[in-house]
């Protein structure tokens, strides 16, 4: 069975965004499935105890192999880079 590149590519994009925003911190970002009721979802998940941010890639009905793109992996990345550097969570009042 053949590589899924775009997964390969959503892993190591949430390798790269953890390492440059997350290095001193609990949150991580995964590249992420989810099963709902007939579809199956895939994306990049920021994630901690306290945080659960979700930028979905692609999806597919359940028992097929044909994705639907949602949006490029590029502007899920840069959505949730910009999330990460603007938290709420750690904004000074």
């Amino acid at each position: 069975m053949a590589r899924d590149q775009t997964w390969g590519s959503m892993y190591n994009v949430a390798e790269r965004l953890t390492a440059r925003h997350c290095e001193a911190d609990t949150l991580r970002v995964f590249a992420q499935r989810y099963r709902r009721m007939t579809f199956v979802v895939e994306g990049l998940l920021v994630w901690d105890m306290w945080t659960d941010v979700f930028e979905p890639v692609r999806k597919r009905r359940v028992f097929t192999n044909k994705w639907t793109e949602i949006q490029p992996i590029n502007e899920a990345a840069s959505k949730l880079e910009a999330f990460l550097r603007e938290r709420p969570d750690q904004a000074v009042r």
